[in-house]
């Protein structure tokens, strides 16, 4: 995955197997839950964005990044 593609979590995680450290089931969970968060909050700005009116640059920029 290119660096202009990848999220914040994905390149957190890829950098912890590059760095070799040990992801087990606890990291594994972490990452799971992470992703899951990171996508409710892209649907957050997008609701608060585009069905509320209320979206500003910066919630823009948000949603470009994870498109």
């Amino acid at each position: 995955m290119s660096n202009k593609k990848q999220t914040a979590v994905d390149w957190f995680f890829s950098e912890l197997e590059r760095m070799q450290y040990f992801i087990g089931n606890d990291m594994i969970q972490a990452y799971k839950q992470a992703k899951e968060m990171e996508g409710e909050q892209t649907m957050d700005v997008y609701k608060k964005g585009y069905i509320d009116g209320e979206c500003n640059a910066t919630d823009i920029t948000i949603i470009q990044r994870n498109l």
